[in-house]
């Protein structure tokens, strides 16, 4: 017969950071920073895309990082000056 045995179950998470993990017209603003990112750079880079497949123009198209993280402060400053909602995403 069997007997509850405690198990203790540990998770080890080893997380790495890459520098170059998205193409330059898609890459979110924590990759461009350093800072650490998560799956959350995935939907900034598919609503990139959505926008490109819109409009036929990629939404920021800057030659390199800092061109490129110039384009993405104009237009979050806009839309926070515009009055546009920006909904903080907390992770935790």
């Amino acid at each position: 017969m069997l007997s509850a045995v405690p198990v203790l179950v540990i998770n080890v998470v080893y997380l790495q950071i890459y520098q170059y993990i998205q193409s330059r017209f898609y890459r979110s603003p924590e990759v461009l920073l350093g800072v650490p990112y998560d799956l959350a750079i995935d939907m900034w880079s598919l609503g990139c895309i959505l926008v490109e497949m819109h409009t036929g123009e990629p939404l920021f198209a800057g030659s390199n990082e800092v061109n490129y993280l110039n384009y993405e402060s104009r237009v979050i400053v806009s839309l926070l000056l515009s009055g546009y909602p920006l909904i903080p995403i907390c992770n935790s």
